[in-house]
C-alpha cells in the first residue's frame, strides 16, 4: 500500500513542461531618458506556460536613438519560444536657450539681428550644445514704438525646436549696452578689486558690452573679499545724463593653478582658511 502511493506521488511531480507562448506588441517605443530594467520592459509581454529563463537578444540598448530589431527568447527544460518585435527609442525633449531677455540697441541703421545670435547658447541632453538661428524679427514695430521682439530657435537630431522670444530696445542717442541678466562673474579670495577692475571682467566674459564714454558705480562694501561667498551687486551706468542700473551676482571663491595637484590644493586651500579668519 506504501509503494503504490509512492509512485503516484512520483508521477504526480514528473508531468511532462507544456508549449510556452508568447504574446506582445510588435513595435515599441520608449523615451531615452527613461530608466527601465528588462525586468520592467518584460511586462509589455505575456508570456504563457512555465518559463526557467528569458533573454533579449541582442541585449536591449535605451540609449541610442532609432528602431531596431530584437528577439525575446522564453525556455524551459522541455521548450522555448521567441517573440520578434521592434524597439524604437525616441527624443521627444526640447533644447534650452539661455541669454538676455532684453537687448538694447544704438542705431537701428547698423543693427544687424544676426549679431544678436553670439549672446545666447542652446543645449540638448541628447546632443549637446547647438546652433541658435533667428526666427522671426519685426522691424517696423522697432522703427515705430522703438521696442520690438525677435524671435530665436533651436532644434535637436530629433526635430524638437525650441524658441524664446526676446525684446530689443532703441535707444537713439543713448547708451545702446548690452547686458546679460541673471549673470555671475568669479572673484578671487583675498584679492581686491577696484570697480574699473569689475567692469572689465563683465566685458571680457561678454556680459556687458557697448558701454564706452560711461561712467560706473557698484557698491564694493557688499563684497567681503575675504570671505568665500555669492554676492548680489548692482551696476550704476551713466551716459548723456542718464542712468541704468543691472544686478549680478559676485562669487568670491579660492583660485587654484591647473598645474597643481590635488594635495597642494588642499594646503593651500587651509592656509587660505586659516588667513581668512585671521583676518
Amino acid at each position: 500500500m506504501v509503494k503504490k502511493f509512492l509512485l503516484i506521488t512520483i508521477l504526480s511531480l514528473s508531468k511532462p513542461l507544456g508549449p510556452i507562448g508568447i504574446d506582445g506588441p510588435d513595435y515599441i517605443e520608449e523615451k531615452y531618458y527613461n530608466v527601465i530594467s528588462e525586468n520592467e520592459f518584460l511586462k509589455n509581454f505575456t508570456i504563457g506556460g512555465i518559463v526557467d529563463t528569458f533573454e533579449f537578444r541582442p541585449s536591449l540598448n535605451f540609449h541610442v536613438l532609432g528602431e531596431k530589431e530584437y528577439i525575446l527568447y522564453a525556455q524551459n527544460q522541455s521548450y522555448y519560444q521567441e517573440k520578434v518585435f521592434i524597439l524604437n527609442i525616441i527624443d521627444d525633449k526640447e533644447p534650452t536657450i539661455k541669454g538676455p531677455e532684453i537687448i538694447y540697441i544704438n542705431d537701428l541703421n547698423f543693427f544687424d539681428p544676426h549679431n544678436i545670435l553670439n549672446f545666447y547658447s542652446a543645449y540638448d541632453d541628447y546632443d549637446g550644445y547647438l546652433d541658435v538661428h533667428l526666427s522671426e524679427f519685426d522691424v517696423t514695430k522697432l522703427k515705430t514704438q522703438k521696442r520690438g521682439n525677435i524671435k530665436l530657435y533651436a532644434e535637436d537630431s530629433s526635430k524638437n525646436i525650441a524658441y524664446k522670444n526676446i525684446e530689443v530696445c532703441l535707444n537713439n542717442n543713448d547708451y545702446g549696452v548690452y547686458f546679460q541678466k541673471n549673470s555671475s562673474i568669479d572673484l578671487e579670495r583675498g584679492k581686491k578689486y577696484k570697480i574699473s577692475d569689475i567692469v572689465n571682467i563683465l566685458i571680457e566674459n561678454k556680459i556687458m558690452e557697448n558701454v564706452s564714454d560711461s561712467t560706473f558705480y557698484i557698491d564694493l562694501s557688499k563684497i567681503d573679499f575675504n570671505r568665500s561667498g555669492k554676492y548680489n551687486l548692482t551696476l550704476k551706468l551713466l551716459k548723456e545724463t542718464k542712468d541704468y542700473t543691472f544686478d549680478f551676482t559676485a562669487n568670491v571663491k579660492d583660485f587654484f593653478p591647473q598645474d597643481l595637484n590635488l594635495i597642494t590644493k588642499i594646503l593651500m586651500w587651509i592656509i587660505n582658511l586659516i588667513k581668512g579668519k585671521i583676518l
